[in-house]
């Protein structure tokens, strides 16, 4: 469990192939990132700021750091995962910030769920993981 500050901790799980990560502040979880590791790539499960009205706050950006940094320690080199009509429409800007972040976005695929809209994936290796985890 790392800690942000006298109110905040990342709690950070990746015994086996099932990862969590959440973000906790003052006792109560406001995100949570869950994924699956499959040798070298991680999938991601769910990607969730609980209430709606906590986005934009940094949160979704902190446990995506966090996550990107714990892959790269454990030598994943592909991070993706499917995003959701319903998604988008929750989250407009969606799209847009996986892509700062150094997302490659991509029409779904067979890997993806059944209801994919897009897919993301970020390749960590080298230069570009180092700034997936700058941004």
């Amino acid at each position: 469990m790392k800690s942000l500050d006298a109110e905040s901790q990342l709690r950070i799980n990746t015994d086996g192939d099932l990862w969590t990560l959440d973000y906790v502040w003052q006792g109560r979880r406001l995100g949570r990132i869950t994924a699956t590791r499959n040798g070298k790539r991680l999938l991601i499960g769910d990607f969730l700021v609980d209430n709606p009205q906590n986005r934009g706050h940094g949160i979704g950006k902190c446990l995506l750091d966090e996550f990107l940094k714990t892959a790269r320690e454990e030598a994943i080199s592909e991070v993706w995962g499917s995003v959701t009509q319903d998604d988008i429409q929750q989250t407009p800007y969606l799209l847009d910030w996986y892509q700062r972040l150094g997302f490659t976005i991509s029409e779904p695929d067979g890997e993806c769920i059944e209801t994919a809209a897009k897919k993301i994936v970020l390749k960590l290796k080298g230069e570009e993981a180092a700034r997936a985890l700058n941004h």
